[in-house]
């Protein structure tokens, strides 16, 4: 006694799952979607409430912690920067070889003819 049993093969489909005449179709709305996705993204960033959603209404809501007062040009290579971080004034001088900060406490002991 055998216990093989034969099954006939499955047969290939003849036609695609997809008519080449749907192609078009499925590309257009496809993209429609993302068109549609990515202006809803926008609008939303816009108005701020992308940041809300992803937990950034801390950051949006609170007040810069650095504030640039005034700035001016020296030279070609270097700028005097006047700063405030948080109630304090500094003034940070720029240049292509060095950064300096000077608090303000510093400042009024300094002579102002130099």
């Amino acid at each position: 006694m055998s216990l093989a049993v034969t099954f006939a093969a499955i047969p290939y489909r003849r036609t695609g799952v997809v008519e080449m005449s749907d192609v078009g179709q499925v590309i257009l709305c496809t993209l429609l979607l993302l068109a549609i996705a990515v202006a809803a993204l926008v609008v939303l960033k816009r108005k701020g409430w992308l940041a809300r959603w992803l937990g950034g209404s801390a950051i949006l809501d609170q007040a810069p912690a650095i504030k640039r007062i005034a700035q001016t040009r020296l030279s070609r290579s270097t700028v005097v920067h006047l700063i405030e971080v948080t109630g304090r004034r500094m003034v940070v001088v720029e240049s292509k070889s060095h950064i300096r900060m000077l608090p303000q406490d510093d400042m009024e002991s300094h002579d102002p003819n130099l």
